[in-house]
């Protein structure tokens, strides 16, 4: 995992990530090492700014070498605005030829074992216990909209990864069920080619800057999963900006990046997990009340009228608290973000990721942030400049 952070203003951004890299026995975090590079600049005459997180490595190939074929391709290019450069670097990756069928088959598995391992687990071979698996793999396959899937070929899919995904379904199911084998495959590519479903082992790709028709910084964030087929799977997370005239537009802003929750902290006066169980308990409270009003009251109306009242009560209390979290963290910091130089966001951001790392050091758990910090500024006035690196 990692701790990074994007500020900005309309006079320019910065940008600060960590070095840590964790590394992980079976999918448990075992040791972390302070020589990750997690944030890149393209060249001094591309005014933008590339960081990764969550996973080093694409397909089986390191992000590092991705990125910096992608800085020699696009070198001579600059692009218009900062979607463009985006929308760029999708259709690169998408068309370098390095990835192998193994690395798509261990992907594809992945989707398969995730889907496996939430099915209902059969206790005979009767044909009630085949009906419960075939509506345990119907739930999944209808929670998608197939106006979202991605545009792979499904005869081609079914082709080539069908002996791999046959196999992951007959590790729990044996060939008891080999008439429940064809809908466990179409449900599978359903999973691989839906945008709402994102493999845990996705890459998170900060773009950061301007394009050179952009006067104000913006930053995208995207999801990339995998390659199938020579079909890129991501999805576009959000986007912010500077300019007054975009859509998400935010004179400034501070964007914590990977592990939050000690950001999140500071910038808004409450942690996120317990800001979480508030509203659990919220929930909770209501649930209960409204079951009490069905004890304690016989009239229909009278019951009607106090869920009403309830509901609207903890909804008030709720939006209060919000607005008190807004007044006294969330818009100071904005407020105060929307003045300062360059060099103060830098000190800012590192402050943030520095208290991310300290808070993993001293609290017992693994540290999975820390080391050196690298800072990249990006300004219309300055360009591209290290601030540390």
């Amino acid at each position: 995992m990692t701790s990074e952070m994007a500020i900005y203003n309309q006079n320019g951004l910065v940008l600060a990530a960590d070095s840590a890299l964790t590394f992980s026995i079976a999918g448990r975090p075992v040791n972390t090492l302070n020589s990750a590079t997690k944030l890149f600049a393209i060249d001094k005459s591309h005014y933008v700014g590339i960081m990764i997180y969550n996973n080093a490595t694409f397909m089986g190939i390191s992000w590092q070498v991705i990125i910096n074929s992608f800085k020699d391709y696009i070198k001579d290019e600059p692009q218009d605005t900062l979607d463009d450069y985006v929308q760029t670097f999708i259709k690169y990756v998408e068309t370098m030829n390095i990835y192998t069928e193994a690395s798509q088959i261990k992907m594809i598995q992945e989707y398969a074992i995730l889907l496996r391992d939430g099915l209902h687990i059969p206790t005979s071979d009767e044909p009630s216990e085949i009906q419960i698996v075939v509506k345990s793999i119907m739930r999944y396959k209808n929670r998608f909209d197939t106006e979202g899937l991605l545009n792979i070929d499904k005869d081609k899919f079914v082709s080539e990864f069908k002996p791999w995904i046959v196999k992951v379904f007959r590790e729990k199911y044996g060939r008891h069920y080999q008439n429940l084998e064809k809908l466990f495959v179409d449900t599978v590519y359903d999973y691989v080619c839906s945008s709402e479903m994102i493999a845990k082992t996705f890459t998170g790709i900060i773009f950061a800057g301007y394009g050179v028709k952009d006067l104000f910084p913006s930053v995208e964030q995207l999801s990339f999963d995998g390659t199938y087929l020579n079909t890129i799977k991501y999805r576009k997370e959000w986007t912010r900006t500077a300019d007054p005239f975009g859509e998400d537009h935010s004179e400034a802003s501070i964007i914590p990046i990977g592990q939050r929750d000690t950001a999140y902290s500071i910038l808004n006066g409450i942690g996120q997990d317990l800001d979480d169980l508030r509203l659990e308990e919220i929930n909770q409270l209501e649930t209960e009340l409204k079951n009490d009003a069905n004890l304690y009251l016989e009239d229909q109306d009278d019951i009607k009228s106090f869920e009403k009242a309830v509901s609207s009560l903890l909804i008030q209390n709720n939006k209060e608290f919000n607005q008190l979290v807004k007044q006294n963290y969330t818009e100071p910091f904005v407020d105060m973000i929307q003045t300062l130089s360059i060099q103060e966001m830098g000190e800012i951001a590192e402050t943030l990721v520095s208290a991310t790392a300290f808070k993993r050091k001293y609290s017992g758990d693994l540290r999975t942030s820390g080391g050196p910090i690298d800072i990249l500024a990006i300004s219309r006035s300055d360009g591209v400049r290290w601030l540390n690196n």
